[in-house]
C-alpha cells in the first residue's frame, strides 16, 4: 500500500531590511504614509494652530507690556486655572467623542467652533487681561488657544488609534505632533508673507483663517474609523456623515452618571497597567508646562529677545520639531526601535533643553541648542505610544483625555 506524500511546509516569507522598510513607509503606493488617512488628521491641527502660531508672540508682547513686574504671576496663575479648568473637560470629550456616543467628529467640530470664538477675542480688544479671562474661561470647555491644553489632540490621537496598526502607533503620531511643530513654526511668517504688520490686522487675519477649521471638518474629515478597504459609494456616505448612531436615551442617562466613575477608572488602569509609561508622561508634561507660558516672558524680559527674536526662535523649534517627529520617527520605527529605548533618548534632550534655558545668556547659543530641545518632545509621542499599545477598548479617547488632564 502506497503511503501519501506528505506536503511540505511552506517557506516563511524574509523579513524586510531595515532599509526596505523605510522604503516601503515612505514609498509612493496605496498603503503608505502619503495615502493613509492620518493627513486629515493632520488638516485637523493645522488649521487649529496656524492662527495660534500667528499671534503667539504678539500675545506675549501684549503681556509683558500690559502686566509688567507682574507678567509672571499672572500668566502663571491663569495657565494654572486653565490647566485645573481642562482636567474634567479634556476627560469628558474624550469620554463624549467615542462613536457609540457623539463620535469623534461631531465633539472635534463643537471644539473647534468653541476655539474660534476664543480666537476672535483679541479682534473686539486688546485688553491682556480680557484676553486672559477669556481664555480661563473656555478652558472650561477644554478649548485652548494653540498650547497643549486642548481636547482636540487627543481627540485626533484616539482617532488615529481607530484604524491604524498597533506597529505603526508611533509613526502616525510622531507625523500629527511633527505636523503641529512645523505649523506653528510657519504661523510668524504669515504675517511676513502678506506684508501685515500691525497688530489688529493681525488678529483679523488669524480669525478669518480660524474660521476654515470648523468648514474643514464639517466637509472633509471623515466620521469615525476611516474604512481601509474598497471605497463603495455606502462606505463614502459612512465616512463623511456628520451623524453618528444616536444612542438610546437609557444609555445616556447611564453614561452621564457613570463619567465620573469612569474618570476614576481610567486614572486606575493607567496607574496599573502603564505605571512607568504614565509617570514619565506625567513629570515630562509637568516639566514643560511650568515654563512653557513664563519661558516666553523670561526670554523678552531677562534673556533681550524682542517680538521677532521669539517668533524665530518659536520658527526653529516647530522645524526641529517637524522634522524629528514627521521623519525620524516613522524612520525610527520602520528600523524597529521600540518606544522603550528612544524614551530615555527624548527625556535626557528635555533635560538638557531646560538646563540651556537656565545657563545660557547668549542668543545666538540658544537658538542653537534648541533643535537638541524639540527631540525632548518625542518622549510624549513615546509614551502615549507605549500607553495605547495594548488595546483599551473603546475607552481609548477618555483614558487619553484623563492622561492629558
Amino acid at each position: 500500500m502506497e503511503l501519501p506524500a506528505t506536503a511540505e511546509p511552506p517557506e516563511l516569507p524574509a523579513l524586510p531590511s531595515r532599509r526596505a522598510s523605510i522604503s516601503r513607509y515612505f514609498g509612493i503606493y496605496e498603503g503608505s504614509c502619503l495615502f493613509s488617512p492620518v493627513w486629515y488628521g493632520v488638516g485637523v491641527m493645522f488649521l487649529e494652530l496656524l492662527p495660534a502660531g500667528m499671534t503667539m508672540s504678539l500675545l506675549v508682547k501684549l503681556q509683558t507690556d500690559q502686566f509688567g513686574q507682574d507678567a509672571y504671576w499672572i500668566v502663571n496663575i491663569s495657565k494654572i486655572l486653565q490647566s485645573l479648568l481642562s482636567l474634567p473637560a479634556i476627560a469628558l470629550c474624550g469620554y463624549l467623542s467615542q462613536p457609540h456616543r457623539f463620535g469623534r467628529k461631531r465633539v472635534a467640530l463643537c471644539l473647534v467652533c468653541i476655539s474660534t470664538v476664543l480666537n476672535a477675542i483679541p479682534v473686539l480688544t486688546l485688553n491682556a487681561y480680557v484676553i486672559a479671562l477669556a481664555q480661563t474661561v473656555m478652558s472650561c470647555f477644554g478649548c485652548s488657544n494653540g498650547n497643549a491644553m486642548s481636547a482636540l489632540f487627543p481627540i485626533v490621537i484616539a482617532w488615529t488609534t481607530d484604524w491604524c496598526k498597533p506597529e505603526n502607533k508611533m509613526s502616525y503620531f510622531g507625523i500629527i505632533m511633527g505636523s503641529m511643530f512645523g505649523t506653528i513654526s510657519v504661523g510668524p511668517f504669515v504675517p511676513m508673507l502678506m506684508h501685515i504688520a500691525t497688530p489688529s490686522s493681525i488678529f483679523m487675519i488669524a480669525a478669518a483663517i480660524k474660521l476654515a477649521g470648523p468648514v474643514y471638518i464639517a466637509l472633509v474629515f471623515p466620521r469615525d474609523l476611516p474604512s481601509l478597504g474598497p471605497i463603495t459609494p455606502t462606505s463614502l456616505a459612512r465616512r463623511f456623515s456628520a451623524s453618528p448612531p444616536v444612542p438610546s436615551a437609557a444609555e445616556n442617562r447611564s453614561g452621564q452618571r457613570k463619567m465620573w466613575k469612569h474618570v476614576r477608572s481610567s486614572l486606575a488602569y493607567l496607574f496599573r497597567c502603564h505605571s512607568s509609561a504614565t509617570l514619565i508622561y506625567m513629570m515630562v508634561n509637568f516639566c514643560d508646562s511650568a515654563v512653557q507660558d513664563s519661558v516666553a516672558v523670561f526670554l523678552m524680559r531677562e534673556r533681550g529677545f524682542t517680538k521677532d527674536d521669539f517668533s524665530f526662535l518659536i520658527s526653529v523649534i516647530g522645524m526641529s520639531g517637524f522634522a524629528a517627529q514627521c521623519f525620524l520617527m516613522p524612520a525610527v520605527n520602520a528600523c524597529g526601535v521600540q518606544p522603550q529605548t528612544v524614551l530615555p533618548v527624548a527625556v535626557a534632550a528635555m533635560i538638557a533643553h531646560f538646563c540651556c534655558y537656565a545657563f545660557l545668556a547668549n542668543k545666538l547659543l540658544l537658538l542653537i541648542t534648541e533643535p537638541a530641545g524639540a527631540l525632548g518632545y518625542i518622549a510624549v509621542i513615546s509614551a502615549t505610544t507605549l500607553i495605547s499599545g495594548e488595546s483599551m477598548g473603546e475607552e481609548l479617547p477618555r483614558d487619553q483625555g484623563t492622561l492629558m488632564g
